[in-house]
């Protein structure tokens, strides 16, 4: 009767021991692990040349330039200023322009869409301002030039000077 006890905890401790184990390397492995694959070298029929050149190109297509005045001076409340507004033509996408007062994120200004290689000279706000500068974030909103899909935005501070 003791031997057969003695195989029985010897059998369940070695299953509980083996168990163990397989939960020890199961806690391992993450649900985000990476399934590593692929060969190494470069893809055959494309120098490292290539490759990098396509890498470029799909940087390119999702990089954009922001063009705008650094002195953005109004006359008066009502009149028009020196915007600037460049949508550049190496740019891929239709360009939303919006202007916000930093110190209650109204919105002051909002363009048109500005196609890749228009621009906008001169604009007046949307809002009449009294005389003073006025800190701004201006919001360069891009769209798919077919889809008309919003992509992606970038945010710059400037400050608006109204003269009179």
């Amino acid at each position: 009767m003791k031997k057969n006890k003695k195989k029985i905890i010897l059998i369940i401790s070695l299953f509980l021991l083996g168990m163990s184990l397989v939960m020890y390397k199961l806690s391992w492995k993450s649900e985000e692990g990476l399934i590593r694959e692929g060969e190494k070298g470069e893809l055959p029929g494309m120098s490292e040349e290539d490759i990098q050149n396509m890498l470029n190109e799909k940087v390119e297509e999702g990089s954009f330039q922001i063009n705008i005045n650094s002195v953005l001076n109004f006359e008066n409340g009502a009149a028009k200023g020196d915007m600037r507004i460049l949508n550049s033509p190496n740019n891929h996408y239709l360009l939303v322009v919006e202007m916000y007062l930093k110190k209650d994120n109204q919105r002051i200004y909002k363009s048109g869409a500005i196609e890749p290689g228009y621009y906008i000279e001169q604009d007046a706000l949307d809002v009449k301002l009294e005389k003073g500068d006025y800190p701004v974030s201006i919001h360069f909103k891009n769209y798919d030039v077919k889809s008309e899909q919003f992509v992606g935005e970038a945010v710059a501070e400037n400050v608006v000077h109204i003269k009179h």
